[in-house]
């Protein structure tokens, strides 16, 4: 059942936003680019995204969740390929990215997954 939507769940919308309007970092290049979005790491996110978005105008937080969860394991495995311990050469990672994109996807998944698993202060 859809629940209604409260402030978390328009928070989870914007969190999904930020994700989607991350993706425009490709269109920079050299200092004006914050971090390395490429390949496979800009489908993820615009997917990842979508579902947070989706999860936040459904006010479904348990899709908000499975979101935040996306991001968090995109994050240890951009983690494991800087390290390495992948088998994948850094340069050409799987999700083509780098520190800052570990960052960015370790903080909209942190963010996502408090939000989802946040008591509703509209219950209290």
């Amino acid at each position: 059942m859809i629940g209604t939507r409260g402030r978390l769940d328009r928070a989870v919308a914007g969190v999904g936003l930020l994700a989607l309007a991350s993706c425009l970092t490709t269109l920079a290049s050299g200092e004006l680019d914050p971090f390395r979005l490429r390949g496979w790491g800009v489908v993820l996110t615009l997917a990842l995204g979508a579902l947070a978005v989706a999860a936040g105008w459904l006010a479904l937080r348990p899709l908000a969740l499975a979101a935040g969860v996306g991001f968090l394991a995109a994050a240890v495995l951009q983690l494991a390929q800087l390290r390495g311990e992948a088998g994948i050469s850094v340069e050409h990672g799987v999700l083509g990215g780098n520190a800052s994109t570990f960052a960015l996807w370790l903080g909209l998944g942190v963010g996502l997954a408090v939000l989802a698993t946040a008591p509703d202060p509209q219950d209290g």
